[in-house]
């Protein structure tokens, strides 16, 4: 009888498997919004395979509770908890159209009262996000929301600098309170699951975070392809003088 019951938990945990499969599928569509030089597209690929490990953990944790196994059952839920704790304050990324912004604004608004927020912006060579929203008005969308910093991230190094500058001129208009921030990535760009071109030196990519520093920025690192060498020579130039 326990082995029947033991092959039904493990066959209803494997239904979840259709659903993973589906949505990995679904994820490999080559979105035109991702088709210009931008990592964000990649990140669809993490989506999934945290979908399927939150999906996982619940059942297990619904199937101990089922089963009388209470004390197992709030020790997995726990560590799930703890794990996610991490993410607090929260940072809220790779944000690009009007859309996301007005939706993110509003969970803030609402369902985020009293934590600690940050809002990554992915942005083009004209100082826009990729979906064509201009930083003043990102910024205004988040009148009454509670962010403590806004930055350009996931955004090509060369490029950072505008988006900094349209940054910081809008949070300026706005009076608002939120410090500005840059973690771009190396140059490259992804295509076919791959990056193509060559990665940034560590030192070009330190001297257009003394720009950025100059800009305005008072959150600076790296995002998609920097390395520990990087940061390492991020911390060397930085570190003479605080942020």
């Amino acid at each position: 009888m326990r082995t029947r019951r033991a092959s039904w938990r493990l066959l209803s945990l494997a239904g979840y498997l259709p659903l993973f499969a589906l949505s990995f599928a679904l994820s490999n569509f080559d979105f035109d919004r991702y088709a210009p030089p931008v990592e964000v597209g990649q990140y669809r690929y993490l989506v999934t395979p945290f979908v399927f490990a939150a999906l996982l953990i619940g059942a297990a944790v619904a199937k101990l509770r089922a089963a009388g196994r209470r004390r197992a059952s709030a020790t997995l839920a726990g560590a799930a908890l703890a794990t996610s704790a991490f993410t607090v304050p929260l940072a809220l990324e790779t944000v690009s159209t009007e859309p996301e912004i007005a939706a993110i604004a509003d969970l803030v608004r609402t369902e985020l009262r009293g934590t600690e927020v940050g809002i990554g912006f992915s942005c083009g060579p004209d100082g826009r996000t990729w979906g064509g929203a201009g930083m003043d008005a990102a910024v205004r969308a988040f009148e009454w929301a509670a962010v403590s910093a806004f930055f350009v991230q996931c955004t090509r190094y060369d490029l950072a600098g505008t988006a900094l500058a349209h940054l910081v001129r809008a949070l300026e208009a706005a009076r608002s309170s939120a410090v500005a921030g840059v973690y771009a990535n190396d140059g490259r760009v992804w295509k076919d699951r791959r990056r193509h071109g060559e990665r940034v030196t560590p030192v070009a990519y330190a001297d257009c975070a003394e720009q950025w520093r100059r800009l305005g920025a008072r959150l600076i690192g790296g995002c998609c392809g920097t390395t520990c060498a990087h940061v390492s020579e991020l911390r060397r130039r930085l570190s003479a003088r605080a942020l």
